[in-house]
């Protein structure tokens, strides 16, 4: 009786190379299935931010405010800008998160002055300590290192940008001390944005930077803290950069809360800001040619980084009367 025949080696080594090449075909198949379930999650977020700032609508007749400031009467050496409790920190309570905005108390500045150490008053402490997964985007791996806050994705529209940046009295929906309602969005709330999307950056301090090498601008962004203004030509003459992209949720300032629509989103021009106000940040992240958007009316839409420049500042403006074509 014969024995049984077994592979040869050509064979087997003909098997193992289709297997490979099936894993090969496969591999970013699964991996674009993935990604897209990610979008689909970080697209879900940003519509649980648009029902939360319609609830906040309802209940106090306005958006909340962008980016508070206040002088603080128990101690007026800390600085007023120093108020900044974020849109995503007011709305807290109208998503589930009751007990974080409970614990909130925001008798205090979000930081102190110099008296304080510019740290977070100790009742806070706590609190901004908290994570919340629906402030993160799952695309984005990046982890803060910046204690005790917890970061986020999401960030508020200041407007076009088109005023150098300045927070104050800006044309979009949630700025310095704004009270924007929906009947103030003229534009129609369709075709205003609220709420778009922003990378993690790496916290630490400013050394944490490479010395050499190319800078990731989804990372850092220029700090024009140096010129009194906010120039094309200053942001060129920077060499600083600064770090705290996304570093935490409870923060409305323009490194971390806020973002304009001076770049088109995922820009090749990196971010430049100056201390505080005002700045130009774009929307980033790390999805695949664009980012998500949330709208006046609810709605979220993906917005290619292709857009045409001047209808993406006219997306950011609640009452500019410009008329807006495809996109």
């Amino acid at each position: 009786m014969r024995g049984r025949r077994g592979f040869t080696l050509i064979e087997l080594l003909v098997v193992i190379a289709i297997i490979a090449v099936l894993i090969a075909l496969l591999l970013p198949a699964v991996q674009a299935a993935r990604e897209a379930a990610r979008r689909s999650q970080c697209l879900n977020n940003l519509k649980q931010l648009g029902l939360a700032l319609h609830s906040y609508h309802d209940t106090w007749g306005s958006l909340p405010v962008g980016y508070p400031v206040r002088i603080w009467e128990p101690d007026p050496t800390v600085p007023a800008a120093h108020a900044r409790w974020s849109t995503l920190a007011a709305v807290t309570p109208f998503m589930e998160q009751s007990a974080v905005f409970n614990a909130i108390n925001f008798h205090f500045p979000m930081i102190g002055g110099p008296g304080q150490a510019n740290a977070v008053f100790p009742p806070n402490t706590t609190t901004v300590s908290t994570k919340i997964a629906l402030f993160l985007c799952p695309s984005d791996s990046g982890t803060q290192i910046r204690p005790p806050f917890q970061p986020a994705n999401y960030v508020s529209c200041v407007g076009s940008g088109r005023n150098g940046g300045d927070a104050n009295a800006a044309d979009g929906s949630l700025f310095i001390n704004s009270s924007i309602g929906i009947r103030d969005m003229t534009d129609g709330t369709t075709q205003t944005a609220v709420i778009s999307e922003s990378t993690i950056g790496t916290g630490g301090a400013t050394s944490a930077i490479p010395a050499t090498g190319t800078i990731d601008r989804s990372l850092y962004f220029l700090s024009a803290t140096a010129f009194a203004t906010l120039t094309d030509e200053n942001c060129v003459a920077t060499t600083s950069w600064g770090v705290r992209r996304g570093a935490n949720w409870v923060d409305g300032d323009y490194g971390v809360g806020i973002y304009n629509h001076y770049y088109t989103p995922n820009s090749k021009s990196p971010d430049c800001l100056r201390h505080s106000n005002p700045g130009w940040k774009a929307a980033r992240s790390r999805h695949a040619g664009g980012v998500n958007v949330l709208f006046g009316d609810g709605g979220v839409r993906f917005i290619k980084d292709s857009i045409d420049r001047s209808t993406w500042q006219s997306l950011a403006t609640r009452s500019g009367g410009e008329v807006i074509g495809g996109y």
